[in-house]
Formats: C-alpha cells, structure tokens, sequence
C-alpha cells in the first residue's frame, strides 16, 4: 500500500523546535527531542540527510540533529562567527548562512563538512535574513 510523505512545518520558539504534521489524522504539534535549545535564533531542514539545522544565539553555534534528537553535531565555524540566519540548499548540499560578525554571507559544505568561505561581503550591506531559491541556483 502506498504512504503518502508527511507534509509538515517546523518552526521554533527561543526554547525548542516544534513540528506540526498535516497529512496525519491528528495534526499534532509537538515539540522534538532535541537538547539543549537556549536561544534558538533560525532554522532549515535538509530533505536529502533529513537533519533539522538551527542557530544557537546562546552559544553562537550552528547545530543539527534528527527530528527524533539523535545525531547531533556542532558545525565547525570559522573563529569569531556570529551566525544569525541560514538556509540549506538541498540539491547543492550546502548551508549558506549570514555572519553579523563580518557582515557577509559565508557557505559550508554538508557534504564535504567543511567551511568553503565567503560567497558576499560588500561595504556598508549588513546581510541578515536569508532564504534560498535552489532550483534558481
């Protein structure tokens, strides 16, 4: 029998990431059990690794998980780094994200695990906000 994919949204609060499922009977919002959330400042999801990435304010660490809260791990930024948003290209397997620090936008790569550099910095433009349009590139 045929399962349709779970169509749903995350969102988060300064404390947690929650997870609301659509297509399901009950449509509940729930909470993930992911540890230690402080100051949860941005969120992405990587439909390919299916890992939930966010901003730790507190910490100024970016961190990912599994919705279930298992594999969590610190991406390694660059020393200094003030991330305050991302996005996660999921057909390029890359996370771009804004640094108040240097104000640029700087891009890691999931797939090598590495940080790639900075992709713009221009004089007197403070990058925050940022969201990706993958197909576009």
């Amino acid at each position: 029998m045929f399962t349709a994919p779970s169509i749903f949204l995350l969102y988060s609060t300064k404390q947690d990431i929650r997870r609301i499922i659509f297509n399901s009977s009950d449509n509940l919002d729930v909470a993930l059990p992911v540890r230690d959330l402080s100051n949860v400042l941005a969120i992405d999801y990587d439909i390919n690794s299916h890992l939930v990435f966010w901003i730790d304010g507190t910490t100024k660490t970016i961190r990912c998980a599994f919705q279930n809260g298992t594999n969590a791990n610190i991406i390694k930024l660059d020393a200094g780094a003030v991330p305050y948003d991302l996005a996660v290209d999921f057909y390029g397997q890359q996370l771009y994200w804004t640094d108040t620090a240097s104000n640029s936008i700087k891009v890691y790569s999931l797939k090598n695990k590495k940080n790639l550099g900075v992709v713009f910095r221009e004089k007197n433009v403070y990058p925050r906000s940022i969201v990706l349009h993958p197909e576009k590139g």
